[in-house]
Order: structure tokens, then sequence, then C-alpha cells
């Protein structure tokens, strides 16, 4: 019990960070589009629309804190800033050229505050967690010292009892739930690198249950990626994290590109690891279309 909380608040922390990372590289890709739109319709002219455009833009990109088309002049073709203020701004600026020599500044900013928020309150909740549990085993301890002198209420101790059982199913319940909300696919392996926890992520990437795969080694249950289990091994044996940046597959002769992290777990009795998948194909499809844009421009211009 112990090991998974430990555990789960690791994931959770990494998880915060990677997807402020994601977040980041989102609006870095959405710096890009818009730049790319907007300089379309400066290079024709066509200033009356980069108004609607820059609202329109603003309104629909998820988390937009503001953005803003100025001219070198300082005319404003367009702007949008949401009323409530950013708990954690992320901004960036560019500049592009238009024709007669002319320049127009970009201003995009975007507000990150909610990623903080939802993994602080999965914190809470967790620490709630956990406190229930130390209130139910300190209630079971007290029963056990007490039980003999009170004989006489054995039938009310052990309906008590009950209830703390079905008070522990219902926290184990409520951890798997947060591994299971977790939109990357988590698998824990023990020393030998035998599956033994298994999250819905995981189940909707192969299909496969937990209850199937459990205490399957690694490499027969995901044999895509079983040209990492050196890795995980030497993660387990070391204790020192493990991170691929990016793990290519083929399946039906398409490639897909996936990261890969994995954390070591455990003691010296019990040794282990989470490993995290994370499915980053549309990113790199992203970043391969913008290059090719980018040199069919420079080829047209």
């Amino acid at each position: 019990m112990l090991v998974l909380l430990a555990s789960t608040f690791v994931i959770l922390e990494q998880q915060r960070e990677r997807s402020l990372q994601v977040a980041m590289e989102n609006a870095q890709d959405d710096m890009r589009f818009i730049k790319y739109m907007l300089n379309a319709a400066l290079q024709q002219q066509d200033f009356e629309q980069l108004s609607t455009l820059v609202s329109s833009w603003g309104g629909h990109i998820r988390y937009t804190q503001e953005l803003k088309l100025t001219a070198a002049n300082g005319f404003v073709f367009g702007h949008y800033q949401r009323e409530t203020p950013a708990t954690r701004p992320y901004g960036q600026q560019e500049t592009i050229s238009y024709s007669y020599q002319g320049a127009a500044s970009l201003v995009f900013i975007k507000d990150l505050g909610s990623i903080d928020a939802n993994i602080a309150k999965l914190r809470w909740q967790l620490i709630a967690g956990l406190i229930l549990v130390g209130l139910v085993l300190w209630r079971i301890t007290w029963l056990s010292v007490h039980r003999k002198r009170e004989a006489h209420t054995l039938d009310r101790t052990n309906q008590r009892l009950l209830e703390t059982a079905e008070q522990l199913d219902a926290t184990r319940a409520y951890l798997k739930n947060v591994f299971d909300s977790m939109s990357s696919t988590l698998v824990a392996v023990d020393a030998n690198g035998c599956i033994s926890m298994w999250n819905k992520g995981a189940e909707e990437e192969t299909g496969l249950s937990a209850d199937r795969v459990h205490g399957k080694p690694f490499s027969e249950v995901l044999p895509d990626f079983a040209s990492r289990v050196p890795e995980l091994e030497e993660a387990i044996a070391t204790g020192i994290p493990a991170r691929i940046d990016r793990h290519i597959t083929h399946p039906e002769g398409t490639p897909r590109f996936f990261e890969i992290v994995i954390y070591p777990l455990g003691t010296d009795d019990s040794r282990g690891a989470v490993v995290r998948i994370d499915d980053i194909t549309r990113r790199v499809q992203m970043d391969q279309l913008m290059v090719q844009t980018e040199k069919m421009m420079t080829v047209g211009g």
C-alpha cells in the first residue's frame, strides 16, 4: 500500500512536468499554425479579416489567454484577451514580415494553470485517502488490544470490522481509479519483468484486460516494446530512471512514435518499475509537416 502511494505521488509529479512540457509544445505548434495563417492573410493584404481571424482563434484554441497582432506603427490588426487573469502564463512573440517591407508583431499567451490545479487536486485526494487508511489501521489495532476485555461486545465489533474492510476496499478502488485516470499507458512490473498493474490506458491501447495480462512477461504482452526490456531490467537493477524519447513501431506498415519513461520502484526486498508509454505520433507528424511546409515556402519564394 505504501509503495503504491509513493509510486503514485512520483507518477503525479512526473505527469505534471510531462503535461506542462506537452502543453508548451502544443502552444509552439499553435503559434506556428497561427503565424502561418496570419502570414498568408497579410501577404494577400486581407486586413479586414485579420481581426475576425484573431478573435476566432483566440476563442477556440484551448487555454488561450491573449492573442494580439500589431503593426509596426502600433495599429492593432486584431486582439483577443480572456477576462480572467492567468495563473501560469506561457507567452511567445513572433515578427511577421509582409509586402512593402511591412512588419507585424504577433503575441500569443496561453494559461497553463489548469494543469497545476488538476495535479494539486489529485494530490490532496491521495492525502485524504492516506489519512483514511491510517485511521482505519489505528482503529483495527485498538480493537485488537481491547477485544479480550470486551467479549460481550463481540458481535458489534465484528460488524465494525466488516465496515472497516469495506472502507479499505473502497480506498484500494479509489487509488486504482487514480492510476486509471491518467491518459498515458501505465504498466507496473515486478523484479522479474512480469506485469503487476495495468491501467485503463493500457487496456484501451491493447484491448487486453488487467486480469488477462496479470503475471505475464512484459515482452509477451507488449511485443512491440519487447526491444526495451534491457532498459527496463537495467532501471530495476540500478534504481535509475530511464527515458526513450522516440520508439517507433510499424503496425500494419504504418509507423507510430512513442515516448517511454521507466520509473524504478521498491526496496531491496521488493523491486519493480512503472513504465509510462505516450503516443507522440501526432506531434512528430506535425513537426514533419511544418518542416515540409517551410521548405515549400522557401522554394516558392
